[in-house]
């Protein structure tokens, strides 16, 4: 998929989420901007009365006034709180979403990316998507309705002055302009220094036994003050420096503006050319278009932003897994026919030929390396770019939807990984829709009733090595899939657990395709699978 595709399918992502707090928003704005214009040209009026003696006529215009001034403070806090509940929901749903797509990406290329990485992406840079998103597309929308809106009254009350207005808060665009490709480059070398020290520091807490048993503090605390250094020499102070520069000269100018006009104002009035009331008027008009320039500077300068938060966004819509294919509902054939698989140049095994025997205890065979478990990942579909065929009731596995498939494989890791909450609830994630008692029946199968509510901790050594893959082999069991891989479930077990796992595996009815080097395991096989 090519880059305007993959943006354009991350803008659209944010439109679906976000489209409801963006009009919240806006709408705050316009109401905002459009009574603040209104008030402006009722006090211009009402100045003219006062200073002509009319002030019964201009008790109307006060009127119209304070309720203009009432709503502009209700209307804008009603759509401001609306918008922020909204965004709060909004920013939830954006983030799982970002996160779909990333769980959405090929094995290999999910794996390839650092956890960090990911972690900071997912979390920093999407919700400052999310912020900036919504704020260019509130300028976008809410930008025409005001300019036009203040446009209109402001021609008709100051005529040719309105353009001098309108000219001088112009001049506010230039500085913002000639800098936004600088403020683009250090937002993005900014990003991935971040990236970078907060992949130290993860690599850091994550592992604080090893660093302090190797003695390896100071080399890890030396690398983050380089990492340190480099961003604040590097991109920290030059950015500093140039949004500083934009900040105070954007901040004069206003001071110089209102001053030019101020001064053409009074040259106006004393050759007859403009009321007093329409000086007043042009006062508020001149803060409006203010407002509606300082819009503009936003989307210019946040726009590039966006731009680069996209570009690191877009890491999650790459490499996504192919979704599509027919669906299978019961394997009633599996054939390897000449499969091979490499990793980038080094071949792992080639022109595998095999006819995996439905309802039998097939064990994988074969030296360390020799690809056991990467044939395993290949019959789960975690790696499509094998060679040869993998056919599932004749059809192509690649022709074949992964979601209808692996609801028909269930898999038991070398090193079962186990989530922080209780035994049951880690069972329970085998098959969520599982109603309670078939989650009970799974535990039972696997003698763990016992330990059922025991929480596993962090560290995991609340549970032995045995006790954890008994819960793998549970939550595989729960899936109740045609087919069930284990990879060396006797992988550093200790002889009671070991006893276990050869009765499991004697006893088991169904199709299993298991990895072991144990010559009793490899005793119970009905039929053998050799790479070599």
């Amino acid at each position: 998929m090519g880059n305007r595709k993959i943006y354009g399918k991350i803008c659209r992502d944010c439109l679906v989420m976000y489209w409801v707090p963006v009009l919240f928003y806006a709408a705050e704005l316009v109401a905002g901007q459009v009574l603040h214009t209104y008030s402006a040209t009722v006090l211009g009026r009402f100045a003219d009365f006062a200073l002509g003696g009319s002030m019964a006529e201009g008790i109307a215009d006060l009127r119209r006034i304070l309720v203009s001034v009432g709503l502009s403070i209700v209307l804008p806090l009603l759509f401001s709180v609306l918008g922020e509940v909204t965004m709060f929901k909004a920013s939830l749903g954006h983030g799982c979403l970002i996160l779909e797509r990333f769980l959405g990406k090929t094995f290999q290329a999910a794996g390839s990316i650092r956890g960090s990485e990911a972690q900071y992406r997912l979390e920093d840079d999407q919700i400052q998507l999310g912020i900036t998103w919504v704020n260019l597309m509130m300028w976008g929308i809410s930008l025409p309705f005001v300019a036009a809106y203040l446009l209109y009254w402001s021609v008709r009350s100051l005529g040719w002055f309105a353009a001098v207005v309108f000219g001088v808060c112009l001049i506010k665009l230039f500085l913002p302009l000639a800098m936004r490709k600088a403020l683009e480059r250090y937002d993005l070398q900014e990003r991935e220094c971040k990236s970078a020290i907060r992949g130290l520091e993860s690599e850091m807490v994550g592992k604080p036994v090893q660093v302090c048993l190797y003695g390896l503090q100071g080399g890890f605390l030396k690398r983050l003050e380089r990492a340190m250094r480099d961003y604040r020499e590097r991109v920290y102070a030059p950015k500093a420096a140039c949004e500083t520069q934009v900040d105070q000269v954007t901040a004069q100018m206003d001071t110089v503006c209102l001053l030019l006009l101020l001064a053409s104002g009074a040259v106006a009035v004393s050759l007859g050319g403009l009321s007093v009331g329409a000086i007043v008027a042009m006062s508020g008009y001149y803060y409006i278009f203010n407002a509606a320039m300082d819009y503009v500077v936003n989307i210019i300068k946040n726009v590039p932003l966006c731009r680069n938060l996209v570009k690191r966004i877009s890491l999650f819509y790459t490499d996504a897994e192919h979704t599509g294919g027919a669906r299978i509902w019961r394997v009633e054939s599996l054939i390897l026919q000449g499969t091979g698989f490499a990793y980038g140049e080094e071949e792992v095994f080639a022109d595998l030929r095999q006819e995996v025997r439905i309802g039998a205890r097939t064990a994988v065979c074969g030296r360390n390396g020799s690809g056991k478990s990467t044939l395993l990942k290949l019959l789960c579909g975690l790696y499509p770019g094998y060679r040869g065929e993998i056919r599932v009731n004749g059809m192509e596995l690649r022709e074949i939807s992964m979601e209808s498939w692996r609801e028909k494989c269930a898999y038991v890791e070398q090193s079962p990984y186990l989530f922080q909450g209780t035994v049951w609830e880690n069972v329970r994630l085998g098959r969520l829709d599982a109603g309670e008692e078939e989650v009970w029946d799974a535990i039972r199968r696997v003698g763990l009733e016992e330990l059922a509510q025991r929480e596993v901790t962090d560290d995991q050594e609340a549970l032995s090595g045995g006790e954890r893959q008994r819960i793998s082999i549970a939550r595989a069991l729960l899936r109740k899939g045609d087919i069930l891989l284990m990879d060396e479930p006797g992988n550093n077990l200790d002889e009671k657990a070991l006893s276990w796992l050869e009765g499991f595996i004697r006893d088991y009815r169904g199709t299993l395709l298991f990895i072991s080097h144990d010559e009793r395991m490899l005793a119970l096989a009905d039929e053998e699978i050799w790479l070599d």
